[in-house]
């Protein structure tokens, strides 16, 4: 998918807004999500509360996918206008995908000089790569992405020394 450098601020409105970093804003007008059920009086009477907690299990399990869904589908789209976005090639994901995607990115860094790594959105099916990624730890990987991460810190120092502060 993508990774968008910005924030999303929810305040009382219409939409939502994503400020990316070089400036440009993206409007997301806010979307209706519902969800229905229907209530069987007799399983109500017979099981109570159980029945009530699994109706509203129901409910949210099913705003939750609208919502998380609509959610994706915006970042697609505005990873797509910036194109921030990166295509495997259908290869799976592994130490090398992840590494040429983050040669395409910058990387800001914490007060310690650590890396704030992207968030990865990925499906079921790629959760399992990406688990297995983290046991892939052959010295060619390590050395390649130590070396990406030193490249993109001096980067970043560079940019913060450059950087305009508003007073």
């Amino acid at each position: 998918m993508g990774s968008i450098e910005a924030s999303v601020i929810l305040h009382e409105g219409h939409e939502t807004v994503v400020h990316a970093r070089d400036g440009a804003v993206f409007p997301t007008p806010l979307e209706e999500s519902n969800s229905t059920v229907d209530i069987e009086i007799a399983r109500l009477e017979k099981e109570g509360l159980a029945y009530v907690d699994e109706l509203q299990d129901k409910l949210i399990r099913d705003m939750n996918r609208q919502m998380s869904e609509k959610i994706i589908e915006r970042i697609r789209s505005v990873c797509e206008q910036t194109g921030n976005k990166y295509d495997a090639g259908n290869r799976p994901l592994g130490l090398e995908v992840l590494i040429e995607m983050l040669e395409k990115y910058p990387l800001d860094f914490d007060e310690k000089g650590e890396p704030i790594m992207p968030t990865l959105f990925v499906g079921e099916k790629v959760m399992d790569s990406v688990k297995r990624m983290s046991r892939e730890d052959d010295e060619t990987h390590k050395e390649r992405f130590d070396k990406l991460i030193e490249r993109k810190r001096q980067e970043w120092r560079a940019r913060e020394a450059t950087r305009r502060l508003v007073e």
